[in-house]
């Protein structure tokens, strides 16, 4: 059952734009590129995320917007419009991460392709590993980019 993450495109984060910020004229452009059919969209509610599927080919039969899959809560880019801005802290977002895999095994029974669209920082705690003495690593990724997902 393959199951993709894909980062959100090009987004004014960092550019000082303020709360839920979203594609610059770059990302929209890289959004352009991408296409597909899935049984099931995932996506965060932050606006670059939905920008990035606004501006795609993407297609799936049913679309989930799920706070599970949004950006780890740490700066002001990272709040929606109207929300308190209120960080979260690292066991708090491995705690929604881990929500967020026991709700993907759930939907993997139901969809035979997923595609989940979110967040450089979300995405790594999801694919995180334990290499050994405490040390963990996770997949990077750039704007745009689809990876596999198990």
């Amino acid at each position: 059952m393959p199951i993709r993450l894909l980062r959100h495109a090009e987004s004014h984060e960092g550019d000082g734009v303020g709360i839920d910020c979203g594609l610059t004229e770059e990302g929209k452009r890289q959004a352009s590129r991408l296409s597909g059919h899935y049984d099931l969209l995932v996506l965060s509610p932050m606006k670059r995320c939905l920008e990035t599927v606004y501006c795609s080919k993407i297609k799936a039969n049913r679309t989930i917007s799920s706070d599970l899959v949004r950006e780890y809560r740490i700066s002001g880019c990272d709040f929606l419009d109207d929300e308190p801005m209120v960080c979260e802290t690292e066991d708090e977002l491995v705690a929604r991460v881990d929500r967020f895999k026991a709700l993907l095994k759930e939907y993997s029974e139901e969809f035979n392709t997923i595609l989940v669209v979110s967040h450089a920082d979300f995405i790594w705690y999801l694919t995180k590993k334990d290499i050994g003495e405490g040390n963990m690593v996770g997949k990077c990724t750039q704007h745009c980019e689809i990876i596999g997902y198990l």
